[in-house]
């Protein structure tokens, strides 16, 4: 199971490094995610492509642990949790290992998995040269990949981002 190139994680690296805003945004879902914790019951929440940490920042009183493989101190892999979240990580990740990346989202979860997937190009570019949303595609490339692996339920949301969540059947 691939996640993430050597090379890749690097050039990721270094656009933390090089650009203070990259890997901020997390916070803007606080809401969503306080309500799928209470909806859930879960005790944990887990932030998959967690950047600088911003989510964490506004969901203080819960449980919530952080994985980027492209951040110091936040690379190694994550044990699982109640909700897993993954915002505007996924048009990141290399092509070639998307479906690997989705898997071990499931994977982790226990509870619920919430995704945001930018469908734009975004403005930041890699030290190569490259945009860094490497995995821009439609909304429906990115249901179909989903619900591939789990049953998404995808949610409203605007023509640039396909928002989806997956509440798995607890007993």
């Amino acid at each position: 199971m691939k996640l993430i190139t050597p090379e890749y994680r690097a050039l990721n690296e270094e656009l933390h490094e090089r650009v203070p805003a990259y890997g901020t945004g997390g916070h803007k879902w606080a809401d969503v995610v306080r309500g799928l914790v209470a909806e859930t019951g879960a005790k944990s929440v887990l932030d998959y492509g967690s950047g600088k940490g911003s989510l964490k920042d506004a969901l203080r009183g819960l449980r919530v642990y952080e994985y980027d493989p492209a951040v110091p101190g936040k690379e190694t892999l994550p044990e699982s949790a109640g909700v897993v979240v993954c915002t505007d990580v996924m048009e990141h990740v290399e092509p070639e290992c998307t479906d690997a990346v989705i898997a071990h989202l499931c994977r982790l979860a226990t509870r619920a998995v919430f995704v945001v997937v930018s469908c734009r190009e975004g403005g930041k570019r890699l030290a190569d040269g490259r945009p860094a949303h490497i995995n821009v595609q439609p909304q429906a490339w990115w249901h179909e990949r989903f619900t591939a692996a789990a049953p998404f339920e995808q949610l409203a949301s605007g023509e640039d981002e396909y928002v989806a969540l997956w509440v798995k059947e607890t007993k």
